[in-house]
């Protein structure tokens, strides 16, 4: 009971307080800027020239170390451990 009248009486001295001057924050949007332009999701989803030339480049180190990695488990394997 002592506990509850003391929250209460520290709640209702806090609501005295007058609260801080806090300035509202300013909108960092440029009111004079276009809207962007549509483009059709077919542009913007098709792959360019560099990207594939990119993906087979991927491609190529990706399946030069998978077999890389086979030799190696297979090497492994055969190893004896001592």
């Amino acid at each position: 009971m002592r506990v509850f009248f003391i929250l209460s009486v520290a709640t209702c001295l806090s609501a005295c307080v007058p609260l801080p001057d806090v300035p509202a924050p300013t909108p960092r949007i440029d009111n004079t800027a276009g809207y962007p332009d549509f483009v059709p999701l077919d542009q913007i989803a098709a792959p360019t020239a560099d990207a594939q030339r990119a993906s087979s480049e991927t491609e190529e180190a990706v399946e030069a170390r998978v077999a890389a990695l086979r030799s190696r488990a297979a090497r492994l394997r055969q190893a004896s451990v001592n």
